[in-house]
């Protein structure tokens, strides 16, 4: 009954200690991405659209601008387009003017589409169609004709869109090549500008270069919409509100953890009243006993870990994966090596403390006084 008690706790402390370390991983996975918004499809640092989403883009005004500026490091020029349907299903799509090596689109698996037959959709779009990497799909609307096409790659979509209509989100819509359409088609869509900067320049310095500029990008002199910081998607802002949320249930968990094991261990002291008195007259002294309690909970609290952690680990992985799949970001999970550490060293801390009032009861037991009740 004693080992059987003895084992109930350390798996109820390792379920603790592995619910806490699943949540560490989660939380820094989650603010990883969340400072990473390549991630969730804006990898720009500044960026600008043209007629409300719908084309009216001047892009030898765009290359005159940015070409030579020793600040840019890249730009992107993308069409948008709702007309376009994936066997019979209406998918909200982006079309770069070119390949450039450049080009910003965070892939998940796979590739981005080289030619006119390839693809690359959002995680959930795949995942609503029914399609993965090499599977054929039909292709359909007034820009790129019927066809069939091949998945190249499973992409991270850029959270933009047309006002009034559908907008593309991380996991939802689809990347075309450049050649799936009549080049003047394509260039007649261009809509949005995504520029990257080098390495330690300022956006808003940048930004306040390039203002009046910019205003001579849309062909019919209207102010483009201009985009000084990363677009968060509902999505994203969703999941930004919820991120303490896993620590908290871990810390709930772990703090009942730690009252379990104390009452647990007080409920032991009490059960091994005989042969703690026993140990006392052989010649133990008080402080030995209470030592001998201490020891008890830390190997406890030891074997929990030990469990714990690795599986905590695991979990979190695992889940934040599956999350991370539904959210249609790329992101790997993080390894919080530090949170971990002061874990393993906090666990261990709260074991001395919760075993300092056993200890204390163990020391006074009265050798004379159990054995004659027995």
């Amino acid at each position: 009954g004693h080992s059987r008690g003895a084992g109930l706790v350390v798996a109820s402390g390792a379920l603790a200690v592995g619910t806490f370390v699943a949540a560490l991983v989660f939380g820094s996975s989650l603010a990883a991405m969340l400072s990473t918004p390549a991630a969730y499809g804006w990898p720009w640092d500044l960026a600008a659209m043209t007629g409300s989403g719908y084309g009216d883009l001047d892009v030898e005004a765009v290359n005159t601008t940015l070409e030579g500026r020793a600040d840019v490091a890249s730009w992107s020029m993308l069409a948008i387009t709702s007309d376009v349907t994936v066997n019979g299903q209406p998918v909200q799509a982006v079309v770069p003017l070119d390949m450039r090596p450049g080009i910003d689109f965070t892939v998940v698996e796979g590739r981005l589409p080289r030619d006119a037959d390839e693809v690359a959709l959002g995680t959930r779009t795949a995942a609503d169609l029914g399609v993965g990497i090499g599977d054929k799909a039909d292709l359909d609307g007034p820009v790129v004709g019927p066809r069939q096409v091949t998945v190249a790659g499973i992409a991270v979509i850029p959270p933009v869109g047309q006002f009034q209509a559908d907008r593309a989100a991380p996991g939802l819509g689809m990347v075309l090549s450049p050649s799936i359409a009549e080049q003047e088609e394509v260039v007649g869509n261009m809509t949005f500008v995504g520029i990257d900067l080098v390495p330690g320049a300022d956006p808003r310095a940048v930004h306040t270069e390039l203002r009046d500029a910019i205003l001579s990008w849309d062909t019919l002199g209207y102010p483009p919409f201009e985009y000084r910081g990363p677009v968060r998607p509902a999505e994203i802002v969703n999941v930004r509100s919820m991120r303490a949320v896993p620590l908290v249930v871990g810390g709930l968990l772990a703090a009942s953890a730690a009252v379990g094991l104390a009452v647990s261990v007080l409920v032991s002291v009490r059960a091994r009243r005989r042969e703690l008195g026993i140990l006392r007259a052989l010649g133990f002294t008080g402080r030995q006993v209470g030592n001998s309690v201490r020891v008890q909970v830390l190997a406890t609290m030891l074997a929990a870990l030990v469990i714990g952690v690795p599986l905590g680990l695991a979990a979190g992985r695992v889940v934040w994966r599956l999350f991370a799949s539904q959210l249609g970001v790329a992101t790997e999970p993080s390894l919080p090596g530090g949170w971990i550490a002061a874990t393993v060293l906090v666990s261990l801390l709260m074991a001395i403390v919760v075993a300092a009032l056993p200890a204390r009861a163990a020391a006074r037991i009265v050798p004379a006084a159990v054995l004659r009740q027995e």
